[in-house]
């Protein structure tokens, strides 16, 4: 596995932004590490989704990530990864 750059950023995913959470080199690392800071995000604000719909949302954005290599929806920041 190549390095992979982790950064938080604003909504609109600016460079500016870019807050760096930290580069990886383990695979299985990053991927926890990119669970754990979506799970958490959205369980601090669940609003009124009950748990099902708080683990489908989840879910959406763990496989929106690995797909797009970016969140979108997060509630405070996105994520990116490059």
């Amino acid at each position: 596995m190549k390095a992979i750059a982790l950064y938080k950023t604003d909504f609109h995913h600016s460079y500016n932004s870019r807050e760096l959470i930290g580069i990886f080199t383990n695979e299985r690392k990053y991927i926890k590490e990119v669970k754990r800071i979506i799970e958490e995000d959205i369980k601090t604000d669940s609003g009124n989704r009950n748990y099902q719909e708080e683990k489908d949302y989840i879910n959406w954005n763990i496989d929106f990530f690995f797909e797009k290599n970016q969140t979108q929806g997060l509630n405070n920041f996105e994520l990116i990864a490059e």
